[in-house]
């Protein structure tokens, strides 16, 4: 018995909505676990307070050396190349990382391009900025602090 206005092409379009409702389900528990784990979270905190940093070791009179150190800092890959500090979720396979882990939080720094700053942290336990005689350097320990210090 046909009921007038029902569509016989009913049982396509239910099998599609049930798979797509379980493919939001499955990204929607997906991005709530891995936004839940911090490590979004802590990569954008390390690139704004090194940022803020840097900052106020290039606006500080005088000579100044401040250590940053991060519990989290040891996950991460940092660069700082010319006036862009970027930190990125490490892994010694980046293939394997979620697409949004790949992505590096970039901050723009905001001092002058004669300031030639180049480098690269690979899960660095610290980091020390440091201003001698006006010129900015960035180094992964105090050991490289102080050899610096006696080249001078």
């Amino acid at each position: 018995m046909n009921k007038r206005g029902v569509s016989q092409d009913f049982v396509p379009l239910k099998i599609f909505e049930i798979l797509t409702g379980i493919m939001a389900g499955g990204i929607l528990i997906y991005a709530m676990i891995m936004f839940g784990s911090n490590r979004i979270f802590n990569q954008n905190y390390i690139a704004d307070d090194l940022a803020l940093t840097i900052h106020a070791v290039v606006a500080a009179p005088g000579d100044v050396s401040v250590t940053y150190a991060h519990p989290a800092l040891q996950d991460y890959l940092i660069k700082v190349n010319g006036n862009l500090l970027s930190v990125m979720q490490y892994s010694n396979d980046a293939k394997k990382l979620p697409f949004f882990q790949k992505k590096a939080s970039v901050r723009q720094l905001a001092f002058s391009s004669k300031v030639p700053l180049d480098e690269t942290f690979v899960r660095p336990k610290m980091i020390v900025i440091s201003k001698i005689n006006g010129a900015i350097s960035i180094s992964e320990s105090e050991k490289e602090y102080a050899a610096s210090l006696w080249k001078e």
